[in-house]
């Protein structure tokens, strides 16, 4: 048992661990030998060796499908701590008549030579921090694709190309304590198979179908799914299970859908701009970052046109996305005030509590700034607010890396001004909707002391206007279902040269 303080990103992104900070971890040795009658060749490590890719990070080349690390509760559930080892294949030692032809320069093990991982070594152990008191079954497994060599060799028996050790962990002395426990039975799938393949799905189903983030279960888990999490989670219609919770956090927020949409956007084998390779689907997943602080706070209130500025204070990362929530008002929609050029997002806005969420699924992002800058825009219904507008939650800011920050809320509450209690005869006293929620159609009730002119604009929860209707002048209008795209919930509002009025619309 060693532990050590995580401040290094890359070894987060190589999957060496699961977060930052003080991380309690396992060392040990591996040690893989060719007994084989011939050798394993694999090349030299360069950009044109597709068995190979560069770690920028550390400055290395990594060889796929060479050593692979596998963690599983005692009823053969996996757990995703998702490391694959191999920047050098060489031999470190042969036995008694072989001689060693193999270096990092040129890879391989020589028939009768092994290779050792010693257990020194960076990422040559496995991260025990976040894991609960139990038995674990923790395996090792070698070339378990059986891929060709470089000279198109394939093994003829893979039967002893894995180890395993049993685990136990306990902190009931306050601190985290492994043993080994014996006997150690094979691991078996949960087939039964030894060393098989055979897993459970999210569901619990041994070789089930269920995928992780298919919300709408048709096989796949594709971008429409991760923009369905928002709607979704705005509109109370998700539930927090194993298949859903892709951090596995016990709620699901924005940082769900971003997960689903790396997944999408990177694959299991994205190599990082930085040139370190990751798998992005690899669930549950999620890091917090304790080292990078984004606030937000009010900026500004504008009672006449009925909006409050959000502004955000990000100096140590770029941020591609975000959700808090609002109270004091009933918020109708919103916009963004990032730079489209950068940041090309329009918000989204709950249904029920105020929430309002921003998120790149294409991995653009907001600026890193030493200053605070304006976030977005946030409109209001027309019904007078309460006695202050404030920022109650933030329940996720996501950096650059996609990985979760600490919060702060900064200048959280605005104070409504006293106003004068005269309304104008000419201001409708009552704008109605019914019936509401509604299958065909709604009708806008809009009493007043004379005919004015309106006009009507019909939006959906991302602020796009759907119908626009100018010079309206009767006292009910009425809208119908088929003049909008969807089913779901818009918002309608109202301008006359008096003030604006909206409220909410709802289609079954």
């Amino acid at each position: 048992m060693d532990t050590l303080h995580a401040t290094d990103a890359c070894l987060i992104d190589e999957g060496c661990l699961r977060g930052y900070g003080v991380r309690d971890i396992l060392r040990f040795t591996t040690h893989i030998e060719n007994i084989g009658e011939r050798d394993y060749y694999i090349g030299r490590p360069t950009a044109n060796n597709p068995r190979f890719s560069w770690d920028n990070c550390h400055q290395h080349f990594h060889y796929h499908s060479y050593a692979e690390y596998l963690l599983f509760r005692d009823d053969s559930t996996e757990i995703p701590i998702g490391f694959k080892n191999g920047f050098c294949v060489t031999d470190l030692g042969c036995q008694t008549g072989n001689t060693p032809k193999y270096s990092c320069d040129n890879m391989g093990i020589t028939a009768g030579c092994y290779d050792t991982y010693w257990a020194t070594l960076e990422c040559q152990w496995i991260d025990l921090t976040d894991l609960p008191d139990g038995r674990y079954v923790f395996v090792v497994r070698i070339n378990w694709r059986n891929e060709p060599d470089a000279l198109g060799q394939v093994e003829k028996d893979t039967a002893n190309n894995w180890a395993q050790v049993c685990l136990s962990l306990s902190r009931s002395t306050g601190k985290l304590q492994v043993g080994l426990d014996e006997p150690c039975m094979p691991y078996t799938d949960c087939l039964g198979k030894t060393y098989g393949t055979a897993r459970f799905d999210c569901a619990g189903v041994c070789n089930g179908t269920a995928i992780r983030g298919d919300l709408d279960d048709n096989g796949i888990a594709d971008m429409q799914d991760a923009q369905q999490y928002i709607v979704r989670m705005l509109g109370n219609d998700v539930q927090v299970e194993p298949c859903t919770d892709l951090n596995a956090d016990g709620q699901i927020t924005v940082y769900d859908a971003l997960l689903l949409a790396n997944c999408v956007n990177f694959g299991a084998t994205h190599p990082h701009p930085d040139g370190s390779a990751h798998d992005h689907c690899l669930f549950p997943a999620g890091v917090s970052n304790p080292f990078d602080t984004v606030s937000l706070q009010i900026l500004e209130v504008n009672w006449a046109e009925r909006y409050v500025d959000i502004g955000i204070h990000n100096p140590f990362s770029k941020v591609v996305a975000w959700q808090f929530q609002i109270s004091g008002i009933a918020a109708s929609h919103a916009e963004s005030l990032v730079d489209v050029q950068r940041y090309p997002v329009k918000p989204y806005v709950g249904m029920h509590n105020g929430t309002i969420v921003g998120i790149s699924f294409q991995d653009s992002t907001i600026q890193k700034s030493p200053t605070v800058q304006p976030l977005c825009r946030v409109y209001f219904f027309s019904a007078e607010p309460e006695d202050s507008i404030c920022i109650t939650e933030i329940q996720d800011v996501v950096n650059q890396h996609h990985e979760r920050v600490v919060t702060r809320i900064r200048s959280n509450c605005a104070q409504a001004p006293i106003v004068n209690s005269t309304v104008s005869l000419s201001t409708p006293s009552i704008v109605a909707a019914w019936p509401n929620p509604a299958s065909e159609a709604v009708t806008l009730y809009l009493p007043s002391a004379t005919q004015e002119s309106f006009l009507l604009e019909i939006s959906d929860i991302r602020g796009n206007v759907h119908l626009r209707l100018p010079d309206i002048r009767d006292k009910h209008i009425t809208i119908r279902r088929s003049q909008l795209p969807t089913a779901g919930l818009y918002f309608f509002r109202l301008r006359h040269e008096n003030g604006i009025f909206t409220g909410k619309i709802l289609f079954q």
